[in-house]
């Protein structure tokens, strides 16, 4: 389908034509993994046509202040909290810390501090 453009259903007669894009994000390293066969290589080269690598969260921990605050002014809004902001003492430990679970994670914890903190704070 990724080829060709059509498929058939499963036990249909029909020629389906459909015209996708197909964006796809991976941690692995998928060429390391054709190499070792452990990923089909024509699925390799199907899929890869602009990679794009994304650096960890870990590699630019200047951008942890950015999403930390975009994480919490979303957060406030899609569940109706009142406006907040997180202190300037926090940012150092956020942007030292590794981040394993990348923008998740991230997102996860400033969630938590938003739950958590009460709103005169």
């Amino acid at each position: 389908m990724l080829q060709e453009g059509e498929f058939h259903r499963v036990g249909g007669e029909q020629i389906i034509r459909v015209s996708v894009r197909v964006i796809s994000a991976t941690n692995r390293d998928l060429g390391a993994l054709v190499t070792a066969e452990k990923f089909r290589e024509d699925l390799f080269y199907r899929l890869s046509v602009v990679p794009i690598r994304v650096p960890a969260l870990r590699e630019r921990p200047h951008d942890v202040r950015l999403l930390a605050e975009y994480f919490l002014d979303d957060f406030c809004a899609r569940n109706n909290f009142k406006p907040k902001k997180l202190d300037e003492t926090v940012f150092p430990l956020l942007e030292t810390y590794l981040w394993p679970g990348n923008a998740r994670e991230l997102r996860n914890a400033v969630e938590r501090m938003a739950i958590l903190t009460p709103a005169s704070a």
